[in-house]
């Protein structure tokens, strides 16, 4: 199952899982910061091109609501051992 989340939520979660603040986030996907701004703010959103390369890369950070894990990623492990 797919995530279907609001471009600000969407663009903000993959940031907290990536650990990146907007400007690494933008200098990652190759847009400038103000892009990624206006993206969690919800001023614009990403170009077809890139809301597919979002979506597909949060697919593969989160786990699906089955439980399944899906492609762990070393960023959750981090993540996981700070808490």
């Amino acid at each position: 199952m797919r995530h279907i989340l609001p471009w600000p939520a969407l663009i903000g979660r993959l940031r907290f899982l990536m650990d990146f603040d907007q400007a690494q986030f933008a200098g990652h996907l190759g847009v400038d910061e103000p892009t990624v701004k206006g993206w969690e703010r919800g001023i614009m959103a990403p170009e077809r091109r890139m809301q597919k390369f979002l979506r597909d890369k949060l697919h593969r950070l989160e786990p699906t609501i089955s439980g399944k894990a899906i492609e762990a990623m070393p960023v959750i492990t981090a993540a996981l051992s700070r808490s």
